[in-house]
C-alpha cells in the first residue's frame, strides 16, 4: 500500500505496479479498494480485493461500497458476515437499507438471543422484531430476573398476560424466577449498570451505581 500510495505515478516504479497492486489487494483489501478502486492499476484485482474485504471487513465494506457497481456481487456475503459478527450493529446501522432486507429477520433473531435486554429496549416496537419479542423476554428474564424487573417493570408490554407462560405477565414470570433463584440484588444492579452502559445510557447507569 505504501508503495502504491507514494510511487504509483513514478516512471521507475511502473514495472512493479502490478505486483504491488496484487499484494495490496490480497493483504490490505479494504484500503486498496478505498484508495484505488477507480484507478486503472486496480482493475485486474478489484474482484479479489472485494471478495476478501466483504468477508473480513464487512462493516466497512458495506458502509463505504454498498452503492458501487463492482461491489454488488459481494454485498450478500458482506451482509451475512456482518450480521453474524455483530447483529446489533447490523440492525442499528443497516436495517433501512434495501440490500439489508433479506437479512433483517436473521439479525433480529440473533440479537434477541444474544443481546435480549438491548433488543427489547431498542427494537420492541419495530414490526420485524415482533416474532422475537417473547423469545427475547424469556431469555432476559431467565438470565437475570432482577435486571429484567428493574429495567422493564414499568413497560406496558412486560405487564400484559402471555399465553405461552400460563397467562402470567413477563414481570410476574421474572418475579417467579427470582423467588426460586434468590438472585443477589447487588450483583443484578451491577449487571444492569453494565447493560445500560452498552446501550449508551450512561446517565441511567450512573444512577443505578448510586444504589450499590
Amino acid at each position: 500500500m505504501y508503495f502504491l500510495s507514494n510511487f504509483s505515478d513514478k516512471d521507475w516504479a511502473q514495472p512493479y505496479i502490478d505486483m504491488a497492486a496484487k499484494n495490496a489487494a490480497e493483504n490490505n483489501s479494504f484500503d486498496f479498494l478505498n484508495n484505488f478502486h477507480d484507478k486503472p492499476l486496480a482493475q485486474p484485482y478489484i474482484d479479489k480485493a472485494a471478495n476478501i474485504a466483504a468477508e473480513n471487513n464487512s462493516f466497512n465494506f458495506l458502509d463505504n461500497f454498498h452503492d458501487k457497481p463492482w461491489a454488488q456481487p459481494y454485498i450478500d456475503m458482506a451482509a451475512k458476515s456482518a450480521l453474524e459478527y455483530n447483529s446489533l450493529y447490523f440492525l442499528n446501522n443497516f436495517r433501512d437499507k434495501p440490500w439489508a432486507q433479506p437479512y433483517i429477520d436473521m439479525a433480529a433473531k440473533s440479537a434477541a438471543e444474544n443481546n435480549s435486554p438491548y433488543f427489547l429496549n431498542n427494537f420492541r416496537d419495530k414490526p420485524w422484531a415482533q416474532p422475537y419479542i417473547d423469545m427475547a423476554a424469556k431469555i432476559a428474564a431467565e438470565n437475570d430476573s432482577n435486571v429484567f424487573i428493574l429495567f422493564f417493570q414499568r413497560e406496558g408490554w412486560a405487564n400484559k398476560p402471555i399465553e405461552s407462560i400460563g397467562g402470567m405477565t413477563w414481570i410476574q414470570y421474572a418475579e417467579s424466577i427470582h423467588k426460586k433463584s434468590g438472585n443477589n440484588y447487588k450483583d443484578s444492579l451491577i449487571k444492569l449498570s453494565n447493560i445500560l452502559m452498552k446501550m449508551n445510557l450512561e446517565k441511567f447507569s450512573f444512577d443505578v451505581k448510586k444504589l450499590l
